[in-house]
């Protein structure tokens, strides 16, 4: 039964949902095309993508025996002589309770296990000319004395705890009931009918650019959304909604759909580019400006505005072609109330009555300043928004005089959140109760509803996040604090649902974040950035490292900045001394090399909890570690760029929490390496790295690295496993490495036809869900709270906020001598390369 659901699920999901042909007019693909095509990907998918069982044990080689305590898992690694961890052996294993035995193969840690494995891994690294292709899974050791050491454990289990920056009652867009707008865009667009209340995003991918609300609360803390739409690359700029249908614009197309069931409607005349609006578009506005221009429905009739052109269109609602034209100067927002009257924002300074059937415009509300939105409540009242340089909501009555006000301007960015505040919005509708719903088109995306008569926003809805999420991070002296999309967020224990504390670090939202702490006990933020999350290549903003400290709930101010500068070849400090949060000449440093504190889209964040700083200098193909030597007088965090230390890593160096050993990665293997000596411990393959690897990596095989993004994070345990990191995948896998090199757990579910979503409430067991969507989740870090346990941010149009069970029973096993003969070097280079699976 769980497959047939699945095939419906697909079934809707090509049928009505991200189609391409709402905006270039191609039809969608018959049902029985899709009902195939889905039957297909779901035989590959069960049949193709489970999860491939592999013996960790082979017929050759030194037995090493072992007592497990209870049923659970085992992590077993071979040290030489000196110490440094040869073979990641046994990898989290499964184990019954007893005497069990495994053989080492007297050799390193295997790459890969199968055939099929060996030759996609090679088919892999041909698009790698620079990494070279490993001749065999493993490296034989020599001859000598080793030891044998292991970890055992209960099972390692996800549960959830809450959730930010997702308006619906479930944060993951799997059902159309669980999708919360475009993750590429802003809420632009508010629409309302006797029923419910329409929503717009400008841009979208994996999530539905449009969702219909129910307006009634009816008691409940969300909004559900009744159902959601237009899928795939699409933007929805404006809606209107007019008879039971709903319809909707982007930049230069026009579309509709069914207000009941969010099915198509109309066909190719309404859905088209707006170049087909006109019959002769010759000389005729095909785009409409997606900050100033309107869109209105009333009795069978659409109105377009095109302030460019200082013109209104009437359109035909079935047609969908232009009937007649209005000369009015810079038209904006637009409201129809009915075929006999129309209002219109013009010069953004007044609102006219048009009367549709005569073209004859008289003044509503004059003297106006940057009007923003415009809608018509259920008594005739004329509900407006405005811009700078006040931005607010005014009530007018239709005889133009001013009934209420509500709304301020935003305070701006690391002082507490006020939800009473504006900036800019683009569509506005009310609802059947009188509410106004507001579309604020700006940084945090927000969706915010305002009562006239208690003059106040009583509700507000966030999201979703940006494509990815990444740039999140859980606070580790209260892990119901996160930070989302450069604001931070308060979760409520009881129902996991969030409330928006400020705005911390935006416009540029971070692309990855850390919390630290100083020796006096002050709390810092540190966060990447590069560009927007639109364009992370924009040079005007460069890549850049910021450190904020917390100085409150929602209240953060700017003390640091650490910005590589590759042109003059060396990296900027910057540390604020008189408390302005501006950058003086005087307030500079500079270290003569180019430091990268990132990696990988920027994902990963090089600053340790204490603010001790590690980068990869490229130049030099090596790493550096630069600590504190102290703070100015305003708190911020002062680098001793002299007595830095140079240490052989590669990127992405993410430290210990107590600076013992860095763990970095390449396209090959993950490092680690300790600190003091600089002495490289172990390595442990990335067998398909980075996003592009994951596209041709094997099945998911028990301690197998594919697709990995970087580290994300990193705790110390005060038991066997010592510290630990975190590596998020492209494959819908997290991965768990310990400071000896043990592999000590995967965490989320790669397998696709094993994977499911709870009804979310806090508890609820994620384990078998991936970390977001399964595919390009970019998100993530790992957070060690004060409390000792590992906490995991994870989402990909939402930041879920998870914990983890299971470290806390790690125990060390009775480990041993072993002794390797040169006959048993021999024997070991005559067994099979590969250890096939029958």
């Amino acid at each position: 039964m769980k497959h047939v659901d699945r095939i419906l699920e697909f079934r809707t999901f090509f049928r009505f949902s991200p189609r391409l042909s709402f905006v270039f007019n191609r039809k969608p693909l018959p049902v029985r095309i899709t009902f195939s095509f889905c039957l297909c990907v779901l035989v590959l998918d069960v049949f193709s993508k489970s999860e491939e069982t592999v013996s960790e044990t082979t017929s050759h080689g030194i037995p090493i025996t072992f007592d497990s305590p209870e049923d659970g898992f085992v992590s077993i690694v071979v040290k030489d002589s000196e110490g440094r961890t040869v073979c990641s052996l046994a990898k989290a294993m499964p184990v019954k309770k007893g005497k069990q035995s495994i053989n080492w193969h007297v050799g390193s840690t295997k790459h890969w296990w199968t055939e099929e494995q060996f030759g996609k891994f090679k088919n892999w690294r041909k698009n790698f000319g620079h990494v070279p292709i490993p001749d065999r899974p493993w490296t034989q050791v020599k001859p000598g004395s080793y030891t044998w050491k292991g970890i055992w454990r209960k099972k390692f289990s996800l549960s959830l705890r809450g959730w930010a920056y997702h308006g619906s009652s479930q944060p993951w867009d799997v059902a159309q009931t669980d999708r919360w707008g475009g993750e590429h865009g802003v809420p632009a667009a508010c629409a309302a009918d006797s029923e419910r209340v329409y929503l717009g995003w400008t841009g979208n991918e994996v999530g539905k650019a449009m969702i219909a609300l129910d307006p009634v609360e009816n008691g409940k803390a969300i909004q559900d959304p009744l159902w959601s739409q237009v899928g795939g690359f699409s933007s929805v700029q404006r809606i209107a909604v007019d008879n039971g249908i709903v319809y909707f614009v982007s930049a230069n197309t026009i579309a509709a759909i069914n207000a009941k069931t969010g099915a198509p409607h109309g066909g190719p005349e309404l859905h088209k580019r707006l170049s087909g609006i006109w019959e002769n578009p010759s000389g005729k506005p095909h785009h409409i400006n997606t900050i100033e221009d309107g869109f209105s429905a009333a009795d069978g009739k659409l109105y377009l505005t095109f302030s460019d052109s200082n013109l209104i269109a009437q359109l035909n609602a079935v047609t969908g072609m232009v009937v007649k034209t209005f000369s009015v100067s810079s038209p904006g927002a637009i409201s129809a109330v009915s075929g006999k009257l129309v209002y219109v924002t013009s010069d953004s300074s007044r609102v006219l009555a048009l009367t549709p059937t005569s073209g004859e415009f008289k003044v509503a509300v004059d003297g106006l300043t940057n009007t923003d939105c415009l809608a018509v409540d259920g008594k005739g009242n004329l509900c407006l928004s405005f811009g700078y340089p006040k931005p607010r909501i005014d009530v007018f009555s239709p005889d133009g005089k001013l009934l209420s006000t509500m709304g301020k301007a935003r305070r701006g960015v690391g002082v507490p959140w006020d939800r009473d505040t504006l900036i800019h919005s683009t569509e506005m509708a009310v609802d059947k109760n009188g509410l106004i719903w507001l579309a604020e088109a700006m940084h945090p995306r927000r969706v915010s509803v305002w009562d006239p008569s208690l003059g106040k926003c009583v509700r507000e809805y966030f999201g979703p996040t940006h494509y990815g999420a990444s740039g999140a991070v859980i606070n580790p002296r209260d892990p119901n604090l996160v930070l989302a999309e450069g604001c931070e967020f308060r979760i409520d224990p009881e129902t996991g649902r969030s409330t928006m504390l400020g705005m911390v670090a935006v416009p540029e939202i971070p692309n990855a974040a850390r919390f630290c702490e100083s020796s006096d006990g002050r709390q810092f933020l540190a966060t990447v950035h590069q560009g927007t999350s639109w364009n992370p290549r924009d040079p005007r903003r460069p890549k850049r490292i910021e450190i904020r400290e917390r100085l409150g709930e929602g209240h953060y101010k700017l003390r640091a900045t650490v910005v590589p500068q590759p042109k003059m070849r060396r990296t900027a400090f910057w540390a604020d001394a008189n408390d302005d949060a501006k950058e003086q000449p005087e307030e500079l440093s500079y270290l003569e090399a180019v430091l990268d504190s990132t990696v990988h889209h920027l994902r990963v964040i090089c600053v340790n909890s204490d603010l001790t700083l590690f980068g990869y200098d490229a130049a030099k193909k090596n790493g550096l570690m630069i600590k504190l030597k102290g703070f100015t007088d305003c708190h911020a965090p002062i680098y001793d760029l002299v007595n830095s230390k140079r240490l052989p890593i590669k990127r992405g160096p993410v430290p210990s929490p107590d600076n013992r050993l860095v763990l970095s990665h390449d396209h090959s293997y993950f490092y680690c390496h300790d600190v003091e000596s600089g002495e490289l411990l172990w390595t442990y393959a990335n067998s398909f790295s980075d996003s592009g690897g994951s596209h041709h990596a094997c099945k998911p095989t028990r301690g197998m690295i594919r697709g990995a993004y970087g580290i994300v994070g990193a705790g110390l345990l005060g038991n066997a496993a010592g510290a630990v990191w975190a590596m998020p995948t492209n494959c819908g896998e997290w991965h768990l490495l310990s400071e000896d090199g043990y592999y000590l757990s995967r965490l989320f579910q790669p397998v696709v036809s094993r994977r499911g979503w709870p009804n979310a409430r806090v508890g609820a067991n994620m384990d078998n869900s991936p970390p977001g969507h399964g595919f390009e989740d970019f998100g993530g870090s790992l957070t060690q709270g004060k409390d000792g346990k590992l906490y995991v941010q994870a989402g990909k149009l939402a930041v879920w906020n998870l914990g983890l069970s299971g470290p806390e029973t790690i125990r060390s096993l009775k480990g041993g001598v072993l002794r390797v003969t040169a006959e048993d070097v021999e024997r070991a280079g005559k067994v099979p390369v590969l250890s096939l699976v029958p």
